[in-house]
């Protein structure tokens, strides 16, 4: 099992937003002639972690990997309804050190990614407006 494994042959690297699971020199009883690698990376997780404090722990035959969550300033640890955001967008992320809290550049994204549909656009730039003139948009 992976408990039974040197600790050399199993990494793991952890980023802002995904990490890398690679255990090498893997034998099964039933094929012991043949050394299997393997690899996890997930990338895009629906939110952000902690690298320098999340670790992976190797017992029996399972190789557990901690993810410690970020604590976001306003609204303390979120929910993850997925482990990782897939293709879609990843949620909004707020950010203390822009007045706006980043929502004008968010806006500014979607403004751009939907060219050629008018109405959302005009929606997206009243939006923006309002938030630059430090109205609630409702």
């Amino acid at each position: 099992g992976a408990g039974a494994l040197s600790p050399q042959d199993i990494h793991c690297e952890f980023g802002d937003d995904w990490f890398d699971l690679k255990i090498w020199n893997v034998r099964w009883s039933n094929d012991p002639e043949t050394v299997y690698h393997h690899r996890v990376k997930k990338t895009r997780l629906m939110r952000d972690i902690v690298p320098s404090e999340s670790h992976f722990k190797a017992t029996g035959n399972h190789v557990y990997v901690y993810l410690k969550k970020l604590k976001d300033p306003r609204h303390g640890y979120c929910a993850w309804p997925e482990l990782c955001a897939g293709k879609g967008r990843k949620p909004f992320k707020y950010q203390e050190d822009t007045p706006d809290g980043g929502l004008m550049e968010f806006f500014e994204g979607q403004y751009e990614k939907h060219e050629g549909y008018d109405g959302f656009r005009r929606d997206i730039g009243r939006a923006m407006e309002k938030i630059h003139r430090g109205e609630p948009i409702r």
